[in-house]
């Protein structure tokens, strides 16, 4: 099954934005028309077995199943239970603490539009689910408490929109995960307990972005080692922030090509990027934020738009020797370590150009190649004793400059605008 460009979100609209949904009794909805599971007149795409059309919300406190838009009792759970496919959504929401299970969806194995389960504090599994393969949608399991993997879903191979698992406070593995091949968007942000991704290993495409942020404990991600691309679309981003725990990036080895931003930032203990082997190009922005110590594993990125360094213990800049150009803008910050600029030789034209608060940092070694800048050039704050080195090739410098150096004189400032033209 291959994902297509479908598979980002659908509007409602689309699929079934009014119940038609199969009911009890007679069969007969009320425009007379025949709504009994089973029957897929009309639906061309629907064939066989029983289809339930409509966006359910099951309320498990009163077995009673409504539409999620007008409130309204659509079918029973007896009649839910005979789907085995959902022309539409399914809410599962807080139950006010009764017994919870999903066994009403036992039978499904599609489901045309989203699934969504928050704030439900019974629910410990994905047990009921057994059967499905496919959702069209977006799953979105977030807020559920007492989660504690996700058993049940062993057979699901695709979500088409965003897969979101977010808060869930008792969620300790991704169990059940283990046939998931590919999904639209990937959210795993939250979850405090949450220490590896060991069970995706067969997942192979993620269509859209990839946000792994804020998971307390989290201290592998090598359970996505079968990932061959992220990001399809153009600007799709990956992110990994904000995860205390994370020691590697194992898991991200195959990748070489992201879209739009790739952003680490905020990982306490990550200091070593080398899974980043392969990676060729970055569509827009890469952020590099937190304590890395070497760049060299980004031997092979050839193309950046935007590239930002804060806040790391690098000394140089090795390892970005393949960049010739960065269209939008460089920023270099607050590297308490960094003394040199080395690595960026090859660097002819910027966007803008910032330089601050790098207290090592003495000189410009390393940008004696920049030719043009298109926009600001600021260097401020740093130990600079020189800036010299930026006359060797430096045309044009297009916007605005700033040069605030203790250790660099007037004169020198002065010279050098007068080299550009601009005194």
């Amino acid at each position: 099954m291959r994902l297509q460009s479908a598979l980002r979100p659908i509007s409602l609209a689309l699929l079934t934005l009014f119940l038609t949904a199969c009911t009890g009794g007679d069969g007969t909805g009320n425009d007379g028309s025949d709504t009994t599971p089973g029957n897929n007149s009309g639906d061309p795409d629907l064939v066989g077995g029983n289809v339930c059309t409509g966006d359910f919300f099951i309320d498990f406190a009163v077995r009673e199943v409504t539409d999620f838009v007008s409130g309204d009792t659509v079918i029973s759970s007896v009649n839910l239970a005979q789907c085995d496919r959902i022309a539409g959504s399914v809410r599962i929401g807080y139950d006010g603490g009764q017994p919870s299970d999903l066994t009403l969806l036992s039978n499904v194995t599609s489901i045309s539009g989203r699934l969504r389960i928050d704030g439900n504090p019974a629910i410990t599994s994905m047990a009921g689910l057994e059967k499905l393969e496919v959702i069209g949608g977006s799953l979105v399991i977030e807020n559920a408490d007492g989660l504690v993997d996700l058993s049940g879903l062993e057979k699901l191979e695709s979500v088409g929109s965003d897969f979101v698992l977010r808060s869930n406070n008792s969620l300790v593995s991704m169990r059940g995960l283990e046939s998931l091949t590919e999904v639209g968007e990937f959210t795993i942000s939250a979850n405090p307990v949450l220490d590896n991704l060991d069970d995706l290993a067969s997942l192979s495409l993620i269509a859209g972005n990839l946000d792994l942020s804020g998971n307390d404990a989290l201290q592998s991600i090598a359970g996505l080692s079968g990932l061959t691309s992220v990001g399809t679309f153009l600007n799709d981003d990956v992110q990994i922030t904000g995860n205390p725990k994370l020691s590697s990036l194992s898991g991200l080895d195959n990748l070489d090509d992201i879209s739009g931003d790739l952003r680490i930032d905020g990982n306490d203990v990550l200091t070593d990027i080398e899974p980043l082997g392969k990676l060729t190009n970055v569509g827009n922005k890469l952020t590099l934020n937190g304590p890395i110590r070497s760049l060299l594993p980004l031997q092979n990125l050839s193309s950046v738009r935007h590239l930002e360094i804060q806040n790391t213990d690098l000394t140089d800049l090795q390892g970005l020797e393949g960049l010739t150009s960065l269209p939008f803008k460089l920023s270099i910050g607050r590297n308490s370590e960094l003394s040199s600029l080395i690595g960026l030789e090859n660097l002819t034209s910027v966007g803008h150009v910032e330089i601050e608060r790098n207290e090592s940092l003495t000189n410009l070694t390393g940008l004696g190649g920049l030719d043009s800048v298109a926009g600001d050039l600021t260097i401020r704050l740093n130990s600079l004793s020189s800036i010299s080195v930026l006359s060797n090739n430096l045309q044009t410098v297009a916007g605005s400059i700033e040069i605030e150096e203790d250790g660099i004189s007037d004169l020198e400032i002065t010279a050098f605008l007068v080299g550009l033209g601009l005194e």
